[in-house]
C-alpha cells in the first residue's frame, strides 16, 4: 500500500516537473526534497 501512494505522489511531482519545466532549478529542490522524505519514510 505504501508503494501504491508513494507512486501517486511521484506521479504528481513529475506531472509539477513537466508544467514548470522552465524553472530547473526550483524543480530540482523540489525533485530533491521529494525523494528525501520518500526515503526517510521507506
Amino acid at each position: 500500500m505504501p508503494f501504491k501512494i508513494t507512486r501517486a505522489k511521484l506521479a504528481k511531482v513529475r506531472q509539477h516537473t513537466i508544467a514548470n519545466e522552465n524553472n530547473y532549478q526550483y524543480d530540482y529542490y523540489n525533485h530533491f526534497y521529494f525523494c528525501q522524505k520518500v526515503h526517510s519514510v521507506v
